[in-house]
């Protein structure tokens, strides 16, 4: 695994690549397991955007990557949050 940016990154918040086909709620409970909470799931690319302590981004990374169902865990770049808000944003005329 490449040593992650912390540059330019969401503070508090991974991203979690499962693989293909894994159910929500297996998905789900392994983020319950941690005592972690997640946001909503993608079932297109099995994707979870998972809430962690600041400055824990790193151990928790190396923590979901030790599973075999997980892919891949990367942080989440803030230019990847804008991006999201301004997709959902209804009043955003562009």
């Amino acid at each position: 695994m490449p040593p992650p940016d912390t540059t330019n990154y969401n503070k508090g918040s991974i991203i979690v690549l499962f693989k293909d086909k894994i159910r929500e709620e297996l998905a789900r409970n392994l983020v319950k397991k941690f005592r972690l909470s997640a946001g909503e799931w993608n079932e297109i690319i099995q994707k979870l955007i998972v809430q962690v302590p600041v400055g824990e981004e790193i151990k928790w990374r190396t923590e979901f990557n030790k599973y075999p169902l997980i892919v891949e865990v990367a942080a989440l770049h803030a230019k990847e949050v804008a991006e999201a808000r301004a997709r959902d944003d209804p009043f955003d005329k562009k």
